[in-house]
C-alpha cells in the first residue's frame, strides 16, 4: 500500500526521474498511496509535501499475499459452519467484504461481521 517504511524514502527520491519505473504487484486499497500511483495521479503526498510523478507506474496483478473469495471459501470449507462460532471479516474494502459475508450467511455459517472501525463484540 506504500503508506510506512523505507518505501516512502524510495518513492519521494524517483517519483520525479522520467527514467524510473515504479512496478506495483497485487492490490492497493483506496486512498492509500500505492493506489494513488494505480490511479494515475500526477501529484502525490509523501511525508506531508508533494512530489511530481514523472516515472513510469506499471501494475502487476499477479501476484499477491491475499487469498482472493474462493480460496477464502476453500479454506473455511475444512470446517462445518456449526464449528465456528463467529467469523469477523476485518480485512478489504465494504465491496468485496459484504458480498463474502453474504455468501457466508447462506452457506449457513451462523455468525458473520463485518465491523466498523471502533466497533466492540463481546466473545
Amino acid at each position: 500500500m506504500a503508506e510506512g517504511g523505507r518505501i516512502l524514502h524510495h518513492l519521494k527520491n524517483s517519483l520525479d526521474d522520467h527514467r524510473n519505473l515504479v512496478l506495483l504487484v497485487g492490490y492497493a486499497a483506496q486512498n492509500t498511496l500505492a493506489r494513488r500511483l494505480m490511479d494515475g495521479h500526477k501529484v502525490v503526498r509523501i511525508f506531508g509535501e508533494e512530489y511530481p510523478v514523472r516515472c513510469k507506474v506499471k501494475v502487476m496483478d499477479a501476484f499477491s499475499a491475499h487469498a482472493d473469495q474462493r480460496e477464502l471459501l476453500d479454506y473455511l470449507a475444512f470446517n462445518r459452519p456449526n464449528q465456528l462460532k463467529h467469523i469477523f471479516l476485518v480485512h478489504g474494502e465494504p465491496d468485496q467484504a459484504l458480498p463474502l459475508k453474504d455468501t457466508l450467511l447462506s452457506q449457513g455459517y451462523p455468525q458473520v461481521d463485518y465491523p466498523a472501525p471502533g466497533e466492540i463484540f463481546s466473545l
